[in-house]
């Protein structure tokens, strides 16, 4: 929130710079925002979208970022994930000072973060820490890595994060710098979750003096808020109900939903450890109905106390209910630590974010249930939770191996087509000698990753599955070697067929042998006889090869064609079939079209 507010500040301030309007305008304005934008978000931001039409055609692109930043900012308050996040990465595609760019990249790290989708979030943390030292943008380097600290407390218990914390803090005060708010919080986080519950009380103390001495209500909701919680912690309810009064006025006064459910949670686990059940699962009841988007933390620890007051109620059908969805959450929690494994180890050749991986303790469910009444289920649990680490471990190094293997298949393959383009550049192509026309065969050299042999066993097996493709569709080929065809009919066809090459006959979805025979005025027979014998390979063959080898040029040279789904390149290419073109591509070159994609998007952008 107090991100919002200074994005807010900037947006005032920027009014001033734009010469268009009279200062009577822009006061009334700067007003009109600044007080609708807690009380009447909506009608700010239809202050906000007046004035961004404005800079829009005055083409002001400095300004135009401060205002979608602070409609995205507007948004935030009102919970519109979706509505915050387009104005930031609309920004993103405008902006080109290095530090419009850390700032945007920064707001959407931290909206990620909020709504616990750590992987992303660390991603453009890195993006952002790697741009600010770029850049030399010391103010930038020391929020974003007082941010990437909280997001590795919240992934891990890490005593090196709470050890730069006390530092960053330290210094911070050292140097006179007041600003402490973010960071303050943080570190009394850091301190409960380690269980040093009287550092954490100290700067609460220190931290909510100075928020009522501002009359900072927001600042005012986070100490009273973390206060109750150390407070239930110790049992003392009744400071625990006037810390969380105290913030429940701020949170209502600032309109936040997000606050108000979180103090109705801590008022629920308050009545529960008072044994007033009745008024806990009120409070909890309107949290669940009530429309805010709920994060899985969230969720998890609203089911857990829903179950244990149900229990408490004698309710064991409904404790059982939410029990069971308070395992679900913690589950996805689960998976969700997991998947920033993957993105730690990715990092770990960057000392500022090394050590999130080493301190990374994974956190499953060990939630043991009631031995009278979940006794039967509890090794069912068990296995599965230790099933889930092992497969996860077992997918993270299988889809590395894998990775490893693409990556140099892709490599052998961008040799051969670097050797294919060059041999193309120096060598004129003889349009009668159709034997020795350029395919995937020679594309590859020595046929190792893409040859007739594999395609027509490639195609052999899908005859043999019965699989409905357009290749099966083609009439039985003839092999009978009793045929004799004129020497100069077989020239005249083959020359034929060369021209239909050369006119990318093959692309087309009607292009069976039964058509091309029509369209060379022959019959399938003697077609079927002339490709097996000049070309050495099956009708089937020699299609799927002029189609892969086109796919590989085109795809490595043609931009708008990268950007299509497979069914779409498939089609293009003449497939009727998607998983037909990728089985033939994968035989072809050993790896399938969207990691080949992945691979040459990485080398256009690098």
């Amino acid at each position: 929130m107090r991100a919002l507010k200074l994005l807010i500040i900037l947006f005032i301030v920027s009014l001033f710079s734009i010469q268009s309007f009279s200062q009577q305008d822009k006061k009334i304005l700067e007003d009109s925002i600044r007080n609708n934008i807690y009380s009447n978000p909506d009608k700010a931001l239809n202050y906000l979208h007046k004035y961004l039409n404005i800079l829009e055609s005055e083409n002001n692109i400095e300004n135009i970022i401060i205002t979608n930043a602070s409609i995205a900012a507007a948004h935030e308050i009102m919970n519109q994930t979706d509505s915050t996040l387009f104005y930031h990465y609309k920004n993103l595609s405008i902006a080109e000072k290095p530090k419009d760019i850390i700032q945007t990249k920064h707001s959407i790290a931290r909206i990620l973060e909020n709504k616990e989708r750590f992987r992303e979030s660390l991603r453009l943390y890195q993006q952002t820490l790697d741009l600010a030292e770029k850049n030399k943008d010391s103010k930038s380097i020391e929020t974003v890595e007082a941010y990437i600290r909280s997001l590795k407390l919240k992934i891990s218990k890490s005593n090196n994060a709470l050890e730069e914390l006390k530092t960053d803090y330290n210094n911070k005060i050292l140097l006179g710098d007041f600003n402490l708010r973010f960071i303050r919080k943080t570190l009394i986080e850091a301190y409960i979750k380690a269980e040093k519950l009287t550092e954490a009380e100290q700067l609460i103390i220190d931290g909510l003096a100075e928020a009522k001495a501002k009359n900072d209500c927001e600042f005012i909701y986070h100490m009273n808020f973390l206060k109750s919680k150390i407070d239930v912690f110790n049992n003392k309810l009744n400071s625990a109900k006037k810390a969380s009064a105290e913030a429940l006025t701020c949170a209502i006064k600032l309109k936040n939903q997000e606050f108000i459910n979180e103090i109705k949670y801590r008022n629920a686990e308050i009545n529960f450890l008072s044994s007033n059940f009745t008024a806990a699962i009120t409070d909890l009841n309107i949290i669940i109905e009530s429309t805010i988007d709920k994060t899985p933390l969230q969720k998890i620890k609203y089911y857990k106390l829903i179950s244990d007051t149900y229990k408490a109620l004698k309710d064991s059908k409904m404790a059982e209910v939410f029990y069971y969805k308070y395992l679900e959450e913690k589950q996805k929690v689960s998976e969700n630590k997991l998947s920033t494994l993957e993105t730690l180890y990715n990092f770990n050749l960057n000392k500022k974010v090394a050590s999130l991986q080493s301190d990374f303790e994974l956190e499953l469910d060990q939630e043991i249930l009631e031995k009278e009444k979940y006794k039967k289920n509890n090794w069912v649990w068990t296995f599965i939770s230790i099933s889930l680490i092992v497969l996860i471990v077992a997918l993270f190094f299988f889809f590395k191996i894998k990775a490893f293997q693409n990556q140099k298949r892709f490599n052998e393959l961008m040799i051969k087509i670097k050797a294919y383009e060059d041999k193309k550049k120096t060598t004129a192509l003889d349009p009668i000698a159709i034997e020795k026309q350029e395919t995937v065969n020679e594309l590859k050299g020595t046929q190792d990753i893409v040859g007739e042999k594999d395609l027509e066993k490639e195609l052999s097996k899908t005859k043999k599955t019965n699989t409905t493709t357009e290749e099966e569709e083609e009439e039985e080929e003839e092999t009978d070697s009793g045929y004799v065809i004129d020497d100069k009919k077989v020239e005249e066809i083959l020359i034929k067929i060369q021209k239909l090459e050369d006119k990318q006959y093959y692309l087309r979805q009607d292009c069976t042998m039964h058509n091309m025979a029509k369209k060379l005025k022959t019959n399938t027979s003697y077609l079927s006889k002339i490709v097996n014998t000049h070309l050495e390979k099956s009708f089937s063959t020699y299609i799927n090869e002029l189609r892969i080898n086109h796919a590989i040029l085109e795809l490595k040279n043609n931009k708008r064609l990268r950007s299509y789904s497979v069914k779409g390149i498939a089609e293009e290419m003449g497939y009727k079939n998607a998983d037909a073109f990728s089985r033939y591509f994968k035989v072809a070159t050993g790896i399938s079209p969207t990691v080949y994609i992945k691979k040459i998007e990485e080398i256009k952008n690098s």
